[in-house]
């Protein structure tokens, strides 16, 4: 059950549905505030993930969409709870980080790459004079590579991260192609805050953007950069204005 119930409700083993998934986050609610009888507040406090006892001595606890968590020892305390499974449930929580109110809300878990211009280049074949324009500005091209799946607070603060990089840089590569879909497409609705250049690639394709504050790069139409993760696609058709 408590893996059935990390599972949106859809049992892991059997494939069957047990429940809709509309009514999990109903049972994990009251499983949260009460699933521990009278310790129930200080369940919350200590170990932080909604949890059901019985007197039996059994504890089930439940991370929604990580981990289902059942165990027996039948000696129990006043409050009718597995000692332990107190024990153990705190110790897993504790170890893992997985108290409900534990921050994981920083930029690094969905910012695989930082690169620039004068640390990777594309394959594409330049003249010399185009070359030249990219050693001297280089520095202004900025590549960034997501990854994971993004919700509210990972999405914000990818986005002030870029906005942060458009202020310095005329040119702006990024790679979405680690981001799940839905992470994807709020990740690309909320990208357009960002502001500045922008080629991105992506499970839905590729698409560039103009260049909002492509100025003094000589670097005309759409950027020409291929990323270290995949240095074999094709580039975008870029032409290089030596100025």
């Amino acid at each position: 059950m408590a893996a059935t119930l990390a599972n949106d409700g859809l049992n892991p083993v059997t494939g069957e549905a047990a429940m809709p998934a509309e009514f999990v986050q109903d049972v994990l609610s009251v499983m949260h505030s009460c699933g521990m009888y009278d310790y129930a507040g200080h369940w919350a406090d200590e170990v932080g993930i909604p949890a059901k006892s019985g007197v039996s001595g059994c504890v089930i606890a439940v991370v929604p969409g990580q981990i289902g968590i059942a165990i027996y020892s039948p000696r129990v305390n006043t409050y009718g709870n597995s000692v332990r499974a107190l024990m153990a449930c705190r110790r897993i929580s504790t170890d893992f980080g997985l108290h409900a109110f534990c921050s994981r809300t920083g930029v690094e878990s969905v910012l695989r790459h930082e690169l620039y211009g004068l640390q990777i280049r594309s394959k594409r074949v330049r003249t010399p004079a185009e070359r030249a324009i990219l050693d001297r500005s280089g520095g202004a091209i900025c590549i960034i590579e997501a990854q994971g799946r993004l919700f509210f607070g990972t999405a914000e603060r990818l986005v002030h991260r870029i906005r942060e990089v458009a202020a310095n840089a005329t040119h702006e590569s990024s790679d979405w192609r680690r981001i799940s879909p839905p992470g994807f497409a709020q990740c690309l609705r909320r990208g357009e805050l960002a502001g500045g250049s922008a080629v991105r690639h992506g499970p839905h394709g590729r698409r560039a953007s103009p260049l909002s504050c492509s100025k003094g790069l000589g670097l005309s139409g759409r950027a020409s950069i291929a990323t270290p993760t995949n240095p074999k696609a094709a580039p975008f058709p870029a032409r290089v204005s030596p100025s």
